[in-house]
């Protein structure tokens, strides 16, 4: 059982407010992707970090872009939204703006589920839009958020976007869904993980994929040495989505 699951809500919340600028000052550096993102994001891009939970990838983005650049983090879960602006704020990353909402494929409220872990504590890592058929009344809290399309978003950004991560726990599809003309305008480079197979047909990957395949983008994944362009059979959770003239600021890791 973890201890400190067993603590107060607010005594647990204020312990997280402590806990994790620590941990990320230490575990800088620890995702495996972040080594093709070092090639990929540059000082003065403009990123999007979807579901930016506490904010690891949001923090080195921050780094990456530096003073001139800005990362737009966004984070649906209010509990987690304020860990991550927390963070944001000691961490002073003044290039970062903090948004809270869900992103799908449609503006309007959604009901999200926080499932629990086995301990009975709430697991906000995995919280996510509910789809009815799985949901369990017993095991998950629901709360009414309100969600936006990535094309809403940024309709009236001036500057271009150029690299979005998304790690929205088998809600990527609606997000791709709702991001046509964003990526029309913008055609950044993605990071997404996905949560279902590529190669079974009519699955969310499958047609992820395949709107990507339209837009010209081609599918890499990181072995933790070099991007490889995705063959069927593949197996990977993370894929680098990239569009041919985000290929030479990579040319360095891809394996020929």
């Amino acid at each position: 059982m973890n201890i400190v699951n067993m603590l107060p809500e607010k005594q647990l919340f204020m312990f997280k407010k402590l806990y994790y600028p620590i941990l990320l000052r230490k575990t800088l550096n620890n995702e495996p992707d972040f080594k093709v993102l070092k090639y990929l994001v540059c000082p003065g891009d403009n990123c999007v970090d979807i579901e930016c939970n506490i904010g690891i990838y949001t923090k080195f983005l921050s780094e990456l872009v530096r003073p001139s650049g800005k990362v737009f983090s966004i984070e649906p879960v209010p509990h987690t939204f304020e860990l991550a602006r927390s963070n944001i704020k000691k961490l002073k990353l003044t290039n970062v703006e903090a948004i809270n909402c869900a992103v799908s494929n449609i503006n309007a409220w959604v009901n999200f589920e926080i499932p629990r872990y086995r301990d009975g504590g709430e697991n906000f890592y995995e919280a996510r839009i509910s789809r009815q058929h799985t949901s369990n009344s017993c095991s998950v809290r629901k709360l009414s958020i309100e969600s936006k399309t990535l094309s809403s978003l940024f309709s009236k950004l001036p500057d271009n976007i150029s690299f979005v991560k998304c790690d929205v726990e088998g809600f990527e599809l609606e997000v791709i869904k709702g991001a046509s003309e964003f990526i029309e305008r913008h055609k950044p480079s993605w990071l997404i993980e996905i949560c279902s197979d590529p190669d079974e047909q009519k699955s969310p990957a499958y047609n992820i994929f395949e709107i990507f395949k339209k837009e010209k983008y081609e599918a890499f994944w990181f072995d933790g040495e070099k991007l490889n362009k995705r063959k069927a059979g593949d197996k990977s959770i993370n894929y680098f989505f990239l569009l041919p003239n985000h290929w030479h600021s990579v040319e360095a890791l891809l394996n020929s």
